[in-house]
C-alpha cells in the first residue's frame, strides 16, 4: 500500500490461454493481455481487496472455501473481468491441468438452447460441472431467460458440491438484479458480493503512472494529478488519454511512429515527455465534445434494464418501466441541453411536467437509494466513453 493505494498482483497473463485451450473454454474477448499485471485501487475499495488477497491464498492452498458464489458487481471499467482473468490465471498456475471455464452470460443462454436443440444438453452440462472454476460474465444478461436462470442454479449446486469456485461478474448487487428467480437470487445471495468502485483520485494517479511507464511515458507529476482530477471514470478512459497523448506529444516533438509498436527496451528511445499543457488541453478537447443523443441515452438505460427501447417510449407505467423512463429522463436533462419539451416528445409525447416530476425524482432518489445511484453512475460512464 502507497498513499492509500492498494496493489493487488494478479499473475500470469490472459494472452497464453486462449478460446482452443483444452483445458478451459475462454471466449475470444478474454484472451486480450491485461494492461496492467495488478489490481491497483485506493481505500474505495479496501474491503474487496482484502476479501480477494484472502481468496487468493486459499487457492493457493487449495484451501475450500467458505462461500459460493463470489460476486463482483459495480459499474463498467472497475476491474470486474480484470479479477476474474486473474484468479483464472492464479488457478492456472497453480494447477495446470484444472479446468476453467469462462463464458458469457448472453452465450450461457444461447449455449444451453443450442444443445437443446440437437439433445446434448447432457454433454454440455458435464463441461460446465467439470470446471475447477467458472467464470461466468454479465450476469445481467440471463434477466427474464428463465430456463438459463434454472441451468445456472443446478450448475451452481454442482459446482459447490464438488468444491469448485464459481465467480459471476454483473453491474449491480445481487439484491438489484430485475427480472431473476427466487431460486437463483437465493444463491447468489448466500454467496460473497463484492462491490467495486471507480478508482479514486490517488488510484487514478498510480494507474496513471504505471500505464505511462509501460507505454515509456514521462508524464510531469503536475500532468499526472491534472489528468488524475480531470478523468473520473474507467481504468480503459485512462489508457485512452495516454493513447492519444502519446501521439499528440509525438506530432508535436515530430518523432517517429513506428517504434510505437515495439517495446520500450527495444526501441532505445528515450521517454516521450508528456506535460501539464497536453494534459490540459486533452481535458478541454473532451470537454468540448458533442454530448449523447436522447436515443443514445434511452437505448443505453432500456438495455441497462434490461428493457426495449419502445417500453421506455411507450406507454407502460408498471414499476420497472417507470423508473428506467425516468432515469433516462433524468439523464436527458443532466447530460444535454434538450428542453423539457423536446425530452418529453421523444419518451412518448410526455408534458413539460412529467419530465421535470420524473427528473426530480430521480435527483431524490440517487441521495438515498443504492439502486438508481448505481444505475445512474454506471450510465453516465457509458455514456462519457
Amino acid at each position: 500500500m502507497t498513499h492509500g493505494v492498494f496493489s493487488l498482483p494478479l499473475p500470469g497473463d490472459r494472452a497464453a490461454h486462449s478460446a482452443g485451450d483444452p483445458r478451459g473454454d475462454l471466449p475470444p474477448g478474454i484472451s486480450r493481455g491485461r494492461p496492467l499485471g495488478e489490481f491497483i485501487s485506493g481505500p474505495e475499495n479496501e474491503e474487496a481487496v482484502a476479501a480477494l488477497c484472502l481468496l487468493l491464498a486459499r487457492l493457493a492452498d487449495e484451501r475450500p472455501l467458505p462461500f459460493q458464489p463470489l460476486v463482483l458487481y459495480g459499474p463498467a471499467g472497475t476491474g470486474k473481468s480484470h479479477l476474474a482473468g486473474g484468479l483464472a490465471c492464479e488457478l492456472r498456475r497453480r494447477a495446470p491441468q484444472a479446468r476453467i471455464v469462462h463464458v458469457f452470460a448472453a452465450d450461457f443462454a444461447r449455449e444451453l438452447n443450442a444443445a437443446i436443440d440437437v439433445r446434448s444438453v447432457a454433454e454440455w452440462q458435464q463441461r460446465q460441472r467439470e470446471a475447477r472454476l467458472l467464470i461466468l460474465e454479465d450476469l445481467e444478461h440471463l434477466a427474464g431467460k428463465a430456463l438459463a436462470q434454472e441451468e445456472l442454479c443446478r450448475t451452481l449446486d454442482s459446482l459447490s458440491r464438488s468444491g469448485a469456485l464459481v465467480v459471476l461478474t454483473s453491474p449491480v448487487a445481487p439484491a438489484d438484479l430485475a427480472q431473476f428467480s427466487a431460486a437463483l437470487r437465493s444463491r447468489l445471495l448466500g454467496g460473497l458480493a463484492l462491490g467495486l468502485k471507480i478508482p479514486g483520485t490517488a488510484a487514478r494517479s498510480e494507474i496513471l503512472r504505471r500505464l505511462a511507464a509501460t507505454r515509456n511515458l514521462a508524464a510531469t507529476d503536475e500532468a499526472t494529478a491534472t489528468l488524475a482530477e480531470g478523468l473520473t471514470a474507467s481504468v480503459r478512459e485512462l489508457a485512452g488519454a495516454l493513447a492519444y497523448l502519446e501521439i499528440a506529444a509525438r506530432q508535436r516533438d515530430g518523432r517517429e511512429d513506428s517504434d510505437m509498436l515495439a517495446a520500450p527496451e527495444a526501441t532505445g528511445t528515450t521517454p516521450t515527455a508528456i506535460g501539464n499543457d497536453l494534459a490540459a488541453a486533452y481535458l478541454a478537447m473532451r470537454s468540448t465534445r458533442r454530448a449523447p443523443s436522447l436515443h443514445v441515452i434511452a437505448v443505453r438505460t432500456a438495455k441497462y434494464y434490461s428493457l426495449k427501447l419502445t417500453d421506455l417510449r411507450g406507454p407502460a407505467r408498471h414499476r420497472q418501466v417507470a423508473l428506467a423512463r425516468s432515469v433516462a429522463i433524468y439523464l436527458a436533462r443532466q447530460l444535454t441541453t434538450q428542453s423539457l419539451e423536446r425530452i418529453g416528445k421523444y419518451f412518448g409525447g410526455r408534458d413539460h411536467t412529467t419530465v421535470l416530476h420524473a427528473s426530480r425524482r430521480i435527483a431524490q432518489l440517487v441521495e438515498v437509494d443504492t439502486e438508481p445511484r448505481r444505475a445512474v453512475e454506471h450510465l453516465r460512464e457509458l455514456l462519457a466513453a
